[in-house]
């Protein structure tokens, strides 16, 4: 008895174009899902970056009797609060100093004063005069510090956070030394995390911050409050 012939089916081209959109319609469920994941991953980096900047600023304290210094002008530049830190060997690395889910993403070899200063994390500038201790220098020279030992709640005092350049200059939405309440000032807390700012508060902790507890913490601040939406437009969220 003979054997039977087995044939081998092809696909038609309808089967061929189900599987495709099939395959389409699954991609397009998952992309949201795997750049949420992504984003949350960039998060979860900052929250660690934050915290070690932070950990350099208890050290910086210990050694300056509670201060904490947020700016300083050597008459010719000015030196943003993380090279201080650097430059006292506080802090380990310069590569935590930047945000990873906002460009410039890394710090690169050959940066200039002017880059150094649009690639790093905020400091909180507008502060309530009562905390704040200015030294002057020879000349122009100037050093301004947060008097952290009489912040009567550190744990509501936000000290640096995800910034955002607002200033009409090349460096027009990059990450800034420093970010201000006020909607004239040239950088702003920046909602980059799904509407939120990452942020790290005086007593250590790292906070992810929506509008709401943005205003409850730096209203003594200022009156007004802006901030940087995720996709670049400013908003006033206080008054």
């Amino acid at each position: 008895m003979k054997n039977p012939v087995l044939y081998r089916r092809s696909f038609t081209l309808v089967e061929l174009l189900v599987v495709v959109a099939l395959t389409a319609i699954l991609l397009a469920l998952l992309m949201p899902a795997l750049k949420s994941v992504r984003n949350q991953a960039k998060s979860v980096t900052c929250v660690s970056n934050l915290r070690q900047c932070g950990a350099a600023a208890h050290l910086y304290m210990n050694e300056w009797n509670g201060l904490l210094t947020t700016y300083e002008y050597n008459g010719v530049f000015d030196i943003t609060w993380y090279e201080s830190l650097m430059r006292g060997s506080y802090l380990p690395t310069n590569s935590v100093s930047l945000c990873p889910a906002w460009t410039p993403y890394k710090r690169s070899a050959g940066e200039s004063v002017a880059d150094i200063s649009y690639l790093t994390y905020g400091t909180r500038w507008s502060v309530p005069l009562e905390y704040v201790s200015f030294v002057a220098g020879i000349g122009s020279q100037q050093w301004r510090y947060i008097k952290t030992s009489e912040v009567r709640n550190p744990a509501d005092f936000p000290v640096y956070g995800d910034s955002f350049h607002t200033g009409a200059d090349a460096y027009y939405g990059r990450q800034i030394h420093s970010f201000y309440n006020s909607a004239a000032a040239s950088g702003l807390l920046h909602l980059r995390h799904a509407g939120k700012a990452n942020l790290w508060f005086l007593d250590g902790h790292v906070e992810t911050c929506g509008p709401n507890r943005i205003v409850e913490v730096l209203k003594d601040g200022g009156a007004t409050i802006d901030v940087i939406g995720p996709e670049g437009a400013r908003i006033r969220i206080a008054p």
